[in-house]
């Protein structure tokens, strides 16, 4: 089964799918496995967006 999952948090998307594709600008700029993706970003906005996510430790301790 295939789902179109549209979302800015790469973190949630991660976690929901075995693939993702990343956007910019309607232009497809990345794609692969979605531990790949994260582990090792290959643009400069992937790695952007990936470093936008909140680390949850160090807001709580």
């Amino acid at each position: 089964m295939t789902l179109v999952f549209i979302t800015h948090d790469i973190a949630l998307a991660s976690g929901l799918a075995d693939r993702i594709a990343v956007f910019r600008h309607g232009r497809l700029i990345e794609t692969g496995s979605a531990a790949f993706i994260v582990a090792k970003p290959q643009t400069d906005y992937t790695k952007a967006l990936i470093a936008a996510v909140p680390d949850l430790e160090a807001v709580h301790g």
